[in-house]
């Protein structure tokens, strides 16, 4: 009879402890980035306008501009299109408001049309006829509805504090994106495979953001000449929400296409928010679907429900930003995970392969 040895054994004591051993670290690891997610945040910002910037910051030393005016000319103008942008929807959000009493009750007439109590069954009909609380009155959805909506477009604006905290960071990252490359380069001599990678996710990074902006430039154009078309207020300013958001994956173009949907339905009809729908469903699919992979060669090869699940981990964890840096997250976990035998079935796992 074969006697049962340890190494029959499927896991060991010891792979038991290093597996708890790791969630626990990776638990404290999430519960320290959740809680100092501010800083997190403006690391990662910071990082991704160093990356996007290093190449022309390379460009202008090789026309032999010196380092610091090369980098005083990025962040000048960077800090120009910030403020352009943070007046042209200071102004916007305070001309919405202003107009928020016409379309409270535009909306309610909209509605009233849409839901006729003459065409509803009698009893859903003796339900609207009866005084109802104020929180389930047709105005205070109207209200509720539409006063989201500054709200959500003053939050593009609400870091204007931490500007200068991020223009620091970039400074100093371009300052040092020569040297420390090559530093990094000469403490993994032992390991130039992982420095390798590294460059690898750098590229990935910087080429996925940059497709993001030219693709999301152009939808977002299709979009805002499709509502000026059709004569819904505000058509630049949904244009620039369609072109913030599109760097959210999934959702993103959801999110923008509430407003104007019912801007539209407000000023307008059922019909033309049908129309705003549909363009904003075939601009999208084109963008995403057809374009921009044409333009990424073969893609991020992600697996679209592990971009979801980080979607939404990463909002969770870091609000807004890490909602937008959810694909370069997980191209960065799956460099990781992909490094070590133990983890590397995850790293297949979220890929797009077949």
């Amino acid at each position: 009879m074969k006697l049962k040895t340890d190494t029959d054994q499927t896991t060991s004591p010891s792979s038991i402890v290093w597996i708890l051993l790791a969630g626990g670290g990776l638990v404290l690891i999430i519960g320290g980035m959740r809680a100092a997610s501010e800083i997190v945040n403006l690391l990662l910002i910071a990082y991704v306008i160093t990356l996007i910037f290093t190449p022309f910051f390379l460009w202008l030393r090789n026309k032999k501009i010196p380092a610091f005016l090369a980098i005083i000319f990025i962040l000048l103008t960077l800090l120009v299109g910030i403020l352009f942008l943070g007046w042209f929807v200071g102004i916007s959000v305070y001309q919405f408001e202003a107009k928020l009493p016409e379309y409270e009750a535009q909306l309610e007439a909209a509605l009233a049309r849409v839901i006729s109590p003459e065409s509803l069954l009698p009893f859903i009909e003796q339900i609207l006829t009866q005084p109802s609380p104020d929180f389930l009155s047709i105005g205070s959805l109207a209200n509720s509805v539409l006063k989201v909506i500054p709200s959500v477009l003053s939050g593009l604006s609400s870091f204007s504090s931490q500007v200068l905290m991020i223009m620091f960071i970039v400074f100093f990252g371009l300052l040092e994106s020569t040297n420390l490359a090559k530093r990094i380069s000469k403490g993994l001599e032992s390991d130039p495979q992982f420095f390798s990678e590294l460059q690898e996710i750098n590229l990935g990074v910087r080429k996925y953001i940059l497709i993001k902006t030219w693709t999301g430039l152009l939808a977002a154009g299709a979009n805002t000449l499709v509502l000026m078309v059709l004569g819904v207020d505000f058509a630049l300013l949904w244009g620039l929400l369609s072109f913030l958001l599109n760097y959210i994956p999934s959702v993103g173009f959801i999110i923008a296409l509430i407003p104007p949907f019912i801007l539209a339905l407000i000023q307008f009809s059922l019909k033309e928010a049908l129309i705003v729908l549909t363009a904003y469903i075939v601009i999208n699919t084109l963008t995403d679907n057809i374009i921009s992979p044409r333009v990424m060669g073969k893609g991020l090869d992600l697996s679209p429900l592990a971009v979801f699940i980080s979607l939404v981990f990463w909002a969770w964890v870091l609000g807004l930003v890490g909602a937008i840096m959810a694909v370069p997250l997980l191209l960065i976990m799956k460099m990781i995970l992909g490094r070590f035998y133990d983890t590397r079935w995850l790293a297949v796992a979220i890929s797009g392969e077949n």
